[in-house]
Protein backbone atom coordinates (compact mmCIF):
# COMPACT_ATOMS: atom_id res chain seq x y z
CA UNK A 1 0.00 0.00 0.00
CA UNK A 2 1.22 3.42 -0.83
CA UNK A 3 2.06 5.92 2.11
CA UNK A 4 -0.48 8.72 0.73
CA UNK A 5 -3.17 5.91 0.87
CA UNK A 6 -2.23 4.95 4.70
CA UNK A 7 -2.10 8.78 5.30
CA UNK A 8 -5.77 9.34 3.54
CA UNK A 9 -6.91 6.20 5.94
CA UNK A 10 -5.66 7.65 8.84
CA UNK A 11 -7.40 11.17 7.96
CA UNK A 12 -10.85 9.79 6.83
CA UNK A 13 -11.12 7.78 9.99
CA UNK A 14 -9.85 10.69 12.43
CA UNK A 15 -12.77 12.30 10.80
CA UNK A 16 -15.73 9.51 11.04
CA UNK A 17 -14.19 9.50 14.67
CA UNK A 18 -14.89 13.23 15.54
CA UNK A 19 -18.30 12.93 13.67
CA UNK A 20 -19.33 10.21 15.90
CA UNK A 21 -18.11 12.06 19.18
CA UNK A 22 -19.58 15.42 17.99
CA UNK A 23 -22.96 13.23 17.48
CA UNK A 24 -22.76 11.83 20.77
CA UNK A 25 -21.91 14.91 22.52
CA UNK A 26 -25.06 17.28 20.40
CA UNK A 27 -27.36 14.47 20.78
CA UNK A 28 -27.23 12.27 23.22
CA UNK A 29 -25.71 13.68 25.94
CA UNK A 30 -28.15 16.33 26.01
CA UNK A 31 -30.78 14.52 25.45
CA UNK A 32 -30.31 13.24 28.95
CA UNK A 33 -30.59 16.58 30.41
CA UNK A 34 -34.42 16.49 29.16
CA UNK A 35 -36.00 13.77 31.17
CA UNK A 36 -38.85 14.33 31.71
CA UNK A 37 -40.15 14.90 34.95
CA UNK A 38 -43.25 13.42 36.51
CA UNK A 39 -45.01 14.26 39.86
CA UNK A 40 -48.16 12.81 41.22
CA UNK A 41 -51.00 15.21 42.81
CA UNK A 42 -53.31 13.30 44.83
CA UNK A 43 -57.04 15.32 44.83
CA UNK A 44 -58.72 13.06 46.39
CA UNK A 45 -57.12 13.58 49.73
CA UNK A 46 -57.09 17.27 48.39
CA UNK A 47 -60.96 17.19 48.92
CA UNK A 48 -61.52 15.39 51.72
CA UNK A 49 -59.54 17.27 53.47
CA UNK A 50 -61.75 20.82 52.33
CA UNK A 51 -64.54 18.36 53.20
CA UNK A 52 -63.65 17.88 56.42
CA UNK A 53 -63.05 21.46 56.80
CA UNK A 54 -66.34 22.39 55.15
CA UNK A 55 -67.99 20.29 58.06
CA UNK A 56 -66.14 21.74 60.63
CA UNK A 57 -67.66 25.06 59.51
CA UNK A 58 -70.76 23.80 59.27
CA UNK A 59 -71.27 21.39 62.67
CA UNK A 60 -68.89 23.39 64.92
CA UNK A 61 -69.09 27.47 63.69
CA UNK A 62 -72.40 27.00 62.08
CA UNK A 63 -71.45 28.89 58.74
CA UNK A 64 -72.78 28.09 55.49
CA UNK A 65 -69.20 28.28 52.66
CA UNK A 66 -70.28 30.09 49.73
CA UNK A 67 -69.87 28.53 46.18
CA UNK A 68 -67.57 31.45 45.52
CA UNK A 69 -65.39 30.32 48.61
CA UNK A 70 -65.25 26.67 47.21
CA UNK A 71 -64.10 28.13 43.56
CA UNK A 72 -61.45 30.05 44.43
CA UNK A 73 -59.98 27.19 47.07
CA UNK A 74 -60.00 25.34 43.99
CA UNK A 75 -58.60 27.96 41.75
CA UNK A 76 -55.68 28.50 44.13
CA UNK A 77 -54.95 25.15 44.62
CA UNK A 78 -54.67 24.61 40.58
CA UNK A 79 -52.81 27.55 40.55
CA UNK A 80 -50.19 25.80 43.33
CA UNK A 81 -50.24 22.61 41.60
CA UNK A 82 -49.00 24.82 38.09
CA UNK A 83 -46.75 26.62 39.75
CA UNK A 84 -44.63 23.62 40.60
CA UNK A 85 -45.23 21.51 37.44
CA UNK A 86 -43.73 25.29 35.44
CA UNK A 87 -40.73 25.94 38.45
CA UNK A 88 -39.52 22.03 38.05
CA UNK A 89 -40.14 21.31 34.38
CA UNK A 90 -42.68 18.53 35.50
CA UNK A 91 -45.86 17.13 33.95
CA UNK A 92 -48.59 16.50 36.59
CA UNK A 93 -50.85 13.46 37.02
CA UNK A 94 -53.61 13.03 38.97
CA UNK A 95 -52.14 10.23 42.00
CA UNK A 96 -55.17 8.02 41.39
CA UNK A 97 -54.64 7.49 37.33
CA UNK A 98 -51.05 5.91 38.26
CA UNK A 99 -49.46 3.18 39.63
CA UNK A 100 -45.83 4.05 40.52
CA UNK A 101 -43.46 4.46 42.89
CA UNK A 102 -41.03 6.35 41.12
CA UNK A 103 -42.86 9.30 40.99
CA UNK A 104 -42.95 12.38 43.02
CA UNK A 105 -45.54 12.98 44.93
CA UNK A 106 -46.15 16.70 45.36
CA UNK A 107 -49.61 17.20 47.46
CA UNK A 108 -47.78 17.72 50.76
CA UNK A 109 -46.06 20.55 49.05
CA UNK A 110 -49.42 21.70 47.22
CA UNK A 111 -51.25 22.26 50.34
CA UNK A 112 -48.56 23.74 52.70
CA UNK A 113 -48.01 26.50 50.16
CA UNK A 114 -51.62 26.63 49.88
CA UNK A 115 -51.29 26.88 53.79
CA UNK A 116 -48.92 29.53 54.35
CA UNK A 117 -50.02 31.88 50.84
CA UNK A 118 -53.54 31.48 50.71
CA UNK A 119 -54.70 30.70 54.34
CA UNK A 120 -55.92 27.20 55.91
CA UNK A 121 -55.47 24.50 57.39
CA UNK A 122 -53.01 21.64 56.66
CA UNK A 123 -54.52 18.18 58.29
CA UNK A 124 -53.54 14.62 57.28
Amino acid sequence: MKPINIILILIYSIMINLLVIFAYDKYVIKAENRVQKFYTFDSQAVFEQKKNELKDMIFKQGLQPTEDEVVDYLTNIDKIVEYISTRDGATVIVKQAIASKDVLDITDEVLSIYAKEVGGKVKK
